[in-house]
């Protein structure tokens, strides 16, 4: 059935290459198919018509984002300028987070923000950002976010040292922000969002990996992680591959 709608629409779209709508139902297919690389041909395709349609972007996005293809989606986001109000917010939450990774201290404390010159009002808006989540969109295995965010969470886990992912798998932000060396916050919230997902998420098993077992070493997620040179998620899945809870 669905190899049907994929020619039907594919033959559509031979015809009426800017057909918004079309593209729209096609990438729910590749989505549904698992097929990973028509999903971002189909983004090629929705980016090239151009679309005005505030409804259509929404839809469109949606389905990326359940794909896994959040970057794709973000870009479908009409650019809009921040507001000087929010990156003014942005900018002095990004030198808090700095102070309190070399003082030691949660990024919302409260001294902390009054010993930086923030009160009342400017005050709690700053801790209302920090606090605030960047959520990282679904795990999608394969998908071009999925293996964007398992090389960054490689990358940070083993710079930071940070073995208690079982136990402590929220990273603090001022650490990812300063260690990941992030120019901006919002991506540092988004890997620490991603980083405990992984850590929650049921996982797949993969198959594929069984060609990385006799590298590892040791039984937790960082011990995997260093072995395999893996994400968080594929440590997860050597695990199961491995009967480890």
């Amino acid at each position: 059935y669905m190899s049907r709608a994929e020619a039907q629409i594919s033959i559509i779209l031979d015809k009426q290459p800017d057909n918004a709508e079309a593209i729209i139902l096609l990438t729910k297919i590749k989505r549904d198919m698992r097929k990973d690389a028509g999903i971002t041909e189909a983004y090629r395709m929705f980016k090239i018509c151009n679309v005005k349609d505030d409804a259509l972007i929404r839809e469109m996005m949606s389905i990326l984002e359940s794909a896994g293809h959040d970057e794709e989606a973000r870009n479908l986001r009409r650019a809009e300028p921040e507001s000087p109000d929010s990156l003014r917010i942005k900018r002095s939450a990004e030198r808090v987070l700095r102070r309190a990774y070399v003082s030691r201290t949660s990024p919302d404390d409260e001294d902390l923000l009054l010993s930086l010159g923030f009160e009342g009002e400017s005050l709690e808006e700053i801790q209302r950002y920090i606090q605030k989540d960047a959520p990282c969109g679904d795990i999608v295995p394969g998908s071009p976010d999925f293996q964007k965010y398992e090389r960054a969470s490689n990358d940070l886990i083993m710079k930071m040292g940070w073995k208690d992912l079982e136990t402590k798998s929220r990273l603090p932000l001022e650490n990812v922000f300063v260690s990941g060396s992030f120019k901006d916050v919002d991506e540092a919230k988004r890997l620490v969002s991603y980083i405990s997902r992984a850590m929650e998420a049921d996982v797949v098993r993969d198959e594929a990996l069984k060609m990385v077992l006799d590298r590892v070493q040791g039984t937790t997620v960082y011990e995997i992680m260093k072995s395999c040179r893996v994400g968080v998620y594929q440590a997860r899945q050597i695990k199961l591959l491995l009967g480890v809870q």
